[in-house]
């Protein structure tokens, strides 16, 4: 038997390189791959907190709106209250005088 040479003990590397390219080039699709879904992740947890910030400013308008339509709904009510009083004043007032007439023509 004869010690081999290096020519003859040494491996044919190029499928070993071309399968290392080949497992590169599949680490870097998975990077770009996932960059790109981190990336999207990021931006949409900034759309849900734009969403919570917009949902939040529409909650205190809402409160602003209720509060608002409250105090504008006793105002009217106060300003039809005193609109029927008056005319149940001036009802009154007209009564009493046409009782007054009457009395005073001698009719009572």
């Amino acid at each position: 038997m004869s010690n081999p040479t290096i020519d003859e003990r040494s491996v044919d590397t190029r499928p070993i390189d071309t399968n290392l390219a080949r497992v590169q080039g599949q680490i870097v699709d998975v990077q770009n791959t996932m960059t790109h879904v981190i990336d999207q992740t990021l931006d949409r947890g900034d759309k849900i907190q734009i969403l919570v910030e917009k949902s939040t400013d529409l909650s205190n308008r809402a409160n602003v709106f209720r509060s608002t339509t409250t105090n504008l709904k006793r105002r009217v009510l106060i300003r039809n209250l005193k609109l029927w009083g008056l005319i149940a004043l001036i009802v009154l007032i007209v009564i009493a005088f046409i009782v007054l007439l009457i009395c005073v023509s001698g009719s009572c």
